[in-house]
């Protein structure tokens, strides 16, 4: 799950620096996260954004970044042309059902 960074440092894992905000919004999408669906792995960008991520095998792979404003930019890859990917801002309560339909799809491993 979501890992807190060293508060002394403000970093993460690798020696990042992790923005408390996206890690914050980030909290808040798994929480919100209906029962039933599979993790995710949870990773921090470069830039400090926090990344939830599934893939599996033979069905693709989704993933979604937290901005400090709790904006989601998300990106798929299911195959050769389905590359779905946009930008919506997150209320911290309700995942768009667009979205739980991706990660339903990458996340299954049959």
């Amino acid at each position: 799950m979501l890992e807190e960074p060293d508060r002394d440092r403000g970093q993460g894992r690798n020696g990042m620096s992790v923005n408390a905000d996206s890690m914050m919004w980030g909290a808040k999408f798994l929480k919100a996260m209906p029962k039933g669906l599979p993790e995710p792995e949870v990773e921090f960008d470069p830039d400090g954004e926090t990344v939830v991520e599934w893939w599996s095998l033979g069905h693709g792979t989704f993933s979604i970044s937290f901005s400090a404003s709790g904006v989601m930019q998300y990106a798929g890859l299911f195959g050769v042309v389905d590359h779905p990917h946009g930008n919506v801002k997150f209320d911290g309560k309700t995942i768009p059902a667009e979205i739980l339909d991706y990660i339903r799809r990458a996340g299954t491993d049959v």
